[in-house]
């Protein structure tokens, strides 16, 4: 008899830490940088805009990239296969179709 004849082993429903919770030193991160009023996120922004004034383009490119994650979701180019009907097919159009995130504005600098 197999272990898993006699249910033992393999994943139980609800065991484990739940999706998308935290482990301890995250936890304790966090609130280390909260008890001191940092906020990283901030603060690199602030370096990517300063080095962006100061011509250090590599530099702010590197801080925006770090920042990106945390701005929205990543735009997708839909599947080829599977059209949509109100939005027009990469075969159709001449360039790729790339859906951004709501978030972004169009003239934007780059």
């Amino acid at each position: 008899m197999t272990a898993m004849a006699n249910g033992w082993g393999g994943k139980r429903p609800g065991s484990g830490r739940p999706a998308g919770s935290r482990n301890k030193r995250t936890r304790e991160m966090v609130e280390r940088l909260d008890r001191l009023g940092l906020d990283p996120i901030s603060a690199l922004a602030r370096v990517a805009e300063r080095a962006e004034a100061a011509g250090d383009l590599d530099l702010a490119e590197r801080c925006w990239r770090g920042l990106m994650p945390y701005a929205g979701p990543k735009p997708t180019v839909p599947r080829q296969n599977a059209p949509t009907p109100d939005k027009p097919t990469a075969a159709s159009a001449s360039t790729p179709v790339v859906e951004l995130p709501s978030w972004w504005r169009p003239g934007r600098a780059p």
